[in-house]
């Protein structure tokens, strides 16, 4: 499969399922203190979420050290299309440990070669689907202003239910 190649669309669900087993995994660890616990139970239940999916596929950007979703982990079964992942089993530990609103699980995934390995560090990044203009979003734009970029390029209109003036 070369990076030219779209991925199969229901691999899609398949890897949102791999967030919403690191999400409840890490729910179970809210408030009780202990950040290490709640990456650990986030990362484990996103790995086997993910080695259960047709896909040969490479961890690109992840953790850098320990047992949480290497750089350079392979995940998935082996078969099917070669895949290069980002991502976050749990993005806010200290958050889940402190029984705070915000922490996520997020998961990016591309035909082999289409995501760019990063060295270890934090960095701001955004994602959109295939089939997009270079330019179409922008990484200081804010999240709304995005949307309605995206909602223009694809022809749909877009709702802002706590902001009415901003609807297309």
């Amino acid at each position: 499969m070369t990076s030219n190649t779209p991925l199969d669309p229901s691999l899609g669900y398949a890897l949102a399922n791999a967030t919403v087993a690191a999400a409840m995994a890490a729910e179970a660890m809210v408030g009780r203190g202990d950040e290490q616990a709640a990456e650990e139970a986030a990362a484990s239940a996103m790995r086997a979420a993910l080695n259960s999916v047709d896909i040969a596929g490479q961890v690109v950007v992840g953790e850098a050290d320990g047992s949480i979703l290497n750089v350079g982990e392979k995940v998935g079964t082996g078969n099917g299309p070669e895949i290069d992942i980002a991502l976050e089993a749990l993005e806010g530990t200290t958050l889940t440990a402190k029984a705070m609103a915000n922490a996520i699980a997020v998961i990016a995934a591309s035909p082999r070669g289409g995501l760019l390995k990063v060295p270890d560090l934090y960095m701001e990044k955004l994602a959109v689907g295939p089939g997009y203009e270079r330019g179409v979003v922008d990484l200081d734009a804010p999240a709304g202003e995005n949307a309605i970029r995206l909602a223009k390029a694809k022809g749909v209109s877009v709702t802002f239910l706590d902001n009415p003036a901003m609807n297309l």
